[in-house]
């Protein structure tokens, strides 16, 4: 009777184990698709916060603050491995990773100058891809601005082995007639190789599946563009990366500051 007793026990053990680590099903999102996107971003290498919440930097330190935020419209073309963001005021940055270049536009879709990439698109830039062996965490719903979504958590790493940062997405499940999921807001803590730096904030508005107008991506002179000397100190340019999930690019130029 006892072994009966200690196999039950062994048996609930197990299938609580197997609860705990299920992985989540996987949301299915498109391919490509085009949004009204707004992020916020606060970076802060060797940066402390006063009693205030304000972040400060020692003078007699080698310390860096970046804040900001950004908002536009984000086009990304996965079939054809591009993505384009449009910012009021700030300019346009389009990526064409076919060709391992981030080239920084006019209105007239004129190349003003471009920097090197280093990875290519993002395959899947809201949900972790499966060789990622990414453990996903399900923290239930929660309702963002009268929309029901679901908390998920993960890491994102580099090679399976750098820690780039933890992630926590909101998403709203396709329901009903909906074909795809549609992700709401993205909070991230920035920890390039293991060392917070900073966190970000993003939030999507009239996500609409399909792909772009191939027309936006067709730059003019590209060929002739010059590179820019700033690839590493470009604040624009580095968000974006961030924002894009674009690591292997940040990286390599935070690594140049």
């Amino acid at each position: 009777k006892k072994k009966k007793n200690m196999a039950r026990v062994v048996v609930a053990v197990v299938a609580l184990i197997a609860v705990a680590t299920a992985q989540p099903a996987t949301p299915k999102f498109p391919v490509s698709w085009t949004a009204q996107e707004v992020s916020t971003i606060n970076i802060a290498q060797g940066a402390k916060k006063d009693v205030a919440g304000n972040i400060c930097c020692d003078p007699r330190t080698n310390c860096k603050v970046q804040t900001g935020e950004t908002g536009g419209t984000h086009y990304w073309d996965g079939e054809n491995n591009a993505t384009r963001f449009d910012e009021p005021g700030q300019g346009i940055i389009v990526t064409l990773y076919n060709i391992g270049k981030e080239l920084s536009v006019s209105n007239n879709l004129t190349c003003i100058s471009y920097c090197p990439t280093a990875g290519g698109i993002d395959p899947s830039p809201f949900w972790p891809l499966p060789e990622d062996h990414e453990t996903i965490k399900d923290l239930g719903t929660k309702v963002i601005n009268g929309v029901t979504t679901h908390h998920y958590q993960w890491i994102e790493r580099i090679g399976r082995i750098i820690k780039m940062q933890t992630t926590d997405m909101y998403i709203q499940l396709a329901t009903g007639n909906m074909t795809y999921a549609v992700p709401v807001e993205e909070d991230d803590v920035i920890e390039p190789f293991g060392q917070k730096v900073g966190e970000e904030s993003t939030t999507w508005d009239q996500f609409t599946p399909g792909q772009p107008d191939p027309s936006l991506f067709k730059v003019l002179g590209v060929e002739s563009c010059p590179m820019s000397p700033n690839c590493q100190q470009d604040e624009l340019r580095q968000h974006r990366r961030i924002r894009d999930k674009d690591f292997a690019t940040y990286a390599m130029y935070a690594q140049q500051d």
